[in-house]
């Protein structure tokens, strides 16, 4: 169930779902969804869906030429601005400050989503 979820949130991160979306699909109810995912990752399933576009995000944002506009439309953002707050707020700093640490191999890595159950 939570592998299903998981395979869910990389498929479908860019339509941004909610966890009742997501529950809907899996034949669950948000609670059984929820206990579930937090039992087997530690973590809610909103800060996994949300950690997953960030960690898209910042992969976008080091390795393609995308400007931040771009890579806001192609995470299915309709506002680079709120893409940008969305960054920040979860990343600690601006998508332009990331690019920038990230060009000078100031960025850190703080895992992997190939170790997720």
């Amino acid at each position: 169930m939570v592998s299903n979820f998981l395979t869910m949130v990389d498929q479908q991160m860019r339509s941004h779902w909610t966890v009742a979306h997501y529950a809907r699909y899996l034949g669950l109810s948000v609670d059984r969804l929820t206990s579930a995912v937090q039992r087997a990752t530690g973590q809610m399933p909103l800060a996994l869906i949300h950690a997953r576009i960030i960690a898209e995000a910042r992969q976008m944002i080091e390795n393609s030429g995308l400007q931040i506009a771009e890579i806001s439309a192609h995470l299915g953002f309709d506002d680079p601005a709120y893409f940008s707050r969305f960054f920040k707020r979860l990343g600690g700093k601006s998508p332009r400050q990331y690019r920038q640490e990230a060009a000078m191999g100031q960025v850190r890595d703080d895992g992997s989503y190939a170790a997720w159950p």
